[in-house]
């Protein structure tokens, strides 16, 4: 299923999230950083904590920069943050 997400729509992606055994999230990198759009939605994930064990999450990040380095702070982040949810990190696509 494919989600844009709106900033209302932020809980009603989080429920699908609740319910799902795996989660892509892609954006793309603003100079160096995510959308805050995204960020707040790794940030509504958070009530979520206690029911994420068992679900995958998998990244896709898309740069304007010739080369990924730009990418592996964030790549880095997202790892954390994975383990801080208690899911499992599947990876992450950097392009």
């Amino acid at each position: 299923m494919n989600l844009i997400v709106e900033h209302s729509a932020l809980s009603d992606v989080t429920e699908r999230i609740a319910v799902a055994d795996k989660v892509l999230f892609a954006f793309p990198l603003y100079v160096d950083s995510m959308p805050g759009l995204v960020m707040g939605l790794f940030e509504s994930i958070y009530n979520l904590k206690g029911k994420l064990s068992e679900k995958e999450f998998l990244f896709s990040i898309q740069c304007g920069f010739p080369e990924t380095l730009n990418l592996r702070f964030i790549e880095r982040y997202l790892m954390k943050l994975t383990g801080r949810l208690r899911a499992n990190y599947a990876g992450c696509i950097s392009r």
